[in-house]
């Protein structure tokens, strides 16, 4: 998303056609929910301790939550599954339930 903004930006002339140019590519709130879909489903924790790999993601998804509620979209976080999919797979092993 940075990579396309800066593309777009290139050769911008003035504050307001930046911010217009701006506008047009973040107004798009599914692109954005489908991006931070693509986020959480390729989430890669870095912690190596259980307990710490628990609050890392928790974090992650604190994240995810306020963006999607900040488009309007939180809603997606209850009727789509993926998330939920996303979130199981990367759970340490201890928390998942079978």
């Amino acid at each position: 998303m940075v990579e396309l903004c800066r593309r777009r930006l290139y050769n911008c002339e003035s504050l307001t056609q930046a911010w217009n140019i701006l506008d047009s590519v973040f107004q798009d709130e599914n692109l954005i929910a489908q991006k931070l879909k693509c986020k959480l489903r390729n989430v890669k924790l870095k912690a190596s301790e259980e307990h710490d790999q628990v609050i890392e993601l928790y974090l992650e998804v604190d994240y995810l939550v306020k963006r999607l509620t900040a488009i309007k979209s939180n809603p997606i976080l209850i009727y789509d599954p993926e998330y939920l999919n996303a979130l199981y797979r990367v759970l340490p092993k201890i928390y998942q339930q079978h």
